[in-house]
């Protein structure tokens, strides 16, 4: 008599691809748990760059079979998979930058990115850039670190840039993945970061792994001295001047950070590594029949693949589960009823706080996709496409506003700052600009959302929106400032609007109000994105059914009678007058929806947000 169940062994033939992505350190197993030979991406954490006229931090190293190269073969079972850190940025004077933290799976080791050189004592080795995966900048003359150290093949990078003595005092850049980090140019101009690599293992190309800038430098104080840039793959940027701090290189990227300028100011931390892994189509095995059945319907039911998670608090919607975030913690995908499954997500930064007497916080960036479809209403035009999920732990940082600048509301005099980053898997949306101190002479912050100088600017007084840039573009610029009054801080949907010249002989025509200008428009999602208590997230906008968030802060105005601006649909701040200033809740970006501060009394950032969607049965 037979028994029942499924039974014996199988042989089978897998029909697609699985990829699976670390962003931080954790296990991977193959397929059935079974031998398999893959493709892999395996990138270090990129080193920081180097203080008091720094080099470039160098990159993590990169390594990759994809495409064309030797694969990786993987025994049944478990397998440990390391993600290295970054090089933590600089804080003092005269500190040689630090190396990032090698990246790991079995034979696979990327070595990590070296620190930029400093152009202080002890000597001769802390001007030197650190060799490793690629080589920090030098600084004061001395070389780059060497790159693709220990040697590899194919070379998992290149080395720093050499960097300037004094009179003119920058540094050299990181190397990248593909190209040595540039040497800083006589006397003035620090050497932009080597480039990454491009890689579409995932399925998308990507540059990662670039080196960071080295900074500008120059005596007195490094007037007129051009910083150099990051590399292109997330390299931070150097510091341009004597209170500017380097950039930090991007999340999961392994890029280098960018050298910090004069006494005491920062240098960027280097970005942390990451690994992929692909389980190609078409591999066979012989397994356990019961075990095939199941695999094999997953990875193949190609209608809707369904998966299980926690983290967050979550709504359901019809078939759908969405995640929202509220504050940094982990999304822990636990099963799948496909190889690989799709999520939807809604990542937005922290928004810029404001600055002096009337300029505009930035909002933060704003970055959605929607490939998974919704019902009725249609989502923001900003949507772009899903992002691939498996069995595994995913970070989730929320950024932060930008806090309170140097100063007490209503008095000139000080910049506000930036936002911070906010992040989920691959997805980094970056922080709002700060508003600027008053005068004619101080630019904005750029950003997600750039943020808005104090009064009487030119144009390019305006903080960029969309820096780093992303398609679809994550922000906008601010509005231009008048006399006696500033524009409004870019929104996700809109630019802000310019400030409006009041009654002064100074003004073109003389006379009539002073209007600060508005904050530019956020952008929005569905309200069935969220589900349930969808009100309590973001904030109403100017159509039916959706929810606002990344709103830039408003332009504050100086004399009275004045008019301040309103704060951008999705959380921006609303403006305030040099004689009256109103509450802080008003004032400041609202919490989780990445509003910029508004002006004319020192508004903050609002925080950011994350929500993430995927189809459950």
């Amino acid at each position: 008599m037979a028994n029942g169940g499924i039974i014996g062994p199988v042989n089978t033939v897998f029909t697609t691809d699985k990829i699976t992505t670390f962003t931080s350190s954790g296990t991977f197993t193959p397929r059935l748990g079974a031998a398999a030979s893959v493709d892999y991406l395996v990138i270090a954490g990129g080193g920081s760059g180097g203080s008091d006229y720094g080099g470039g931090g160098g990159a993590g190293g990169h390594r990759s079979s994809f495409p064309g190269g030797t694969k990786l073969n993987l025994s049944a079972g478990p397998h440990a998979v390391t993600i290295g850190a970054g090089g933590a940025g600089r804080t003092a004077d005269q500190e040689q930058g630090l190396p990032g933290n090698p990246s790991t799976i079995s034979s696979i080791t990327s070595t990590a990115g070296g620190g930029g050189g400093t152009e202080g004592s002890p000597g001769p080795v802390s001007k030197t850039g650190l060799a490793g995966g690629s080589g920090g900048g030098g600084s004061y003359g001395l070389p780059g670190g060497a790159g693709n150290t220990p040697p590899t093949s194919p070379a998992q990078g290149t080395a720093g840039g050499t960097g300037i003595p004094s009179p003119g005092l920058t540094g050299g850049g990181g190397g990248g993945a593909t190209s040595a980090g540039v040497n800083a140019g006589p006397p003035t101009v620090a050497g932009n970061g080597g480039a990454g690599a491009t890689n579409s293992i995932n399925g998308s190309p990507t540059i990662r792994a670039g080196g960071g800038g080295g900074a500008g430098g120059g005596s007195p104080y490094g007037q007129g001295y051009t910083p150099g840039t990051g590399g292109p793959g997330g390299g931070g940027a150097g510091a341009p001047t004597s209170g500017g701090a380097g950039g930090n290189g991007a999340d999961n990227t392994g890029s280098g950070g960018g050298g910090g300028n004069l006494t005491n100011t920062c240098s960027g931390s280097g970005g942390p590594g990451v690994v992929i892994i692909k389980e190609n189509a078409n591999t066979s095995g012989v397994w356990n029949m019961q075990t095939v059945y199941d695999q094999v319907l997953n990875d193949n039911w190609t209608n809707d693949k369904f998966i299980t998670a926690s983290g967050g608090t979550v709504k359901t919607v019809g078939d759908f589960k969405t995640h929202i975030f509220t504050s940094s913690a982990n999304f822990v995908v636990t099963a799948g009823f496909g190889a690989l499954a799709s999520a939807d997500y809604l990542v937005v930064a922290g928004g810029g706080s404001a600055g002096g007497y009337y300029a505009a916080g930035g909002a933060g960036g704003f970055r959605l996709s929607n490939s998974l479809g919704l019902p009725s209403p249609t989502t923001s035009p900003l949507a772009g496409t899903s992002i691939p999920v498996g069995a595994g732990t995913y970070a989730v940082t929320i950024g932060a506003g930008g806090s309170a600048g140097s100063g007490s509301p209503g008095v000139g005099g000080y910049d506000g700052n930036s936002g911070s980053n906010s992040t989920f898997s691959t997805i980094t949306s970056a922080g709002g600009g700060f508003g600027a101190a008053s005068g004619p002479s101080v630019a904005g912050g750029s950003g997600g959302s750039g943020g808005s100088s104090g009064y009487y600017r030119t144009p390019a007084g305006q903080g960029a929106g969309n820096s780093p840039p992303v398609s679809p573009p994550q922000g906008n610029p601010a509005g231009r400032g008048s006399y006696g009054t500033a524009g409004g801080g870019g929104g996700a949907g809109a630019a802000g609007t310019a400030g409006t010249c009041g009654g002064s002989s100074s003004c073109s025509p003389a006379g009539g109000p002073q209007l600060g200008g508005p904050g530019g428009v956020g952008s929005f999602i569905a309200d069935t994105f969220i589900g349930p208590d969808s009100s309590s997230f973001g904030t109403d906008g100017p159509t039916g059914s959706t929810r606002y968030f990344a709103g830039g802060g408003a332009g504050g105005s100086c004399a009275s009678p004045s008019t301040a601006g309103t704060g951008g649909a999705g959380g921006g701040g609303a403006g305030g007058k040099n004689s009256g200033l109103g509450p802080a809740s008003d004032r400041n970006g609202k919490v989780n929806t990445g509003g910029g501060g508004g002006g004319s009394g020192g508004g903050l950032g609002g925080s950011g947000v994350v929500m993430i969607r995927y189809k459950f049965q």
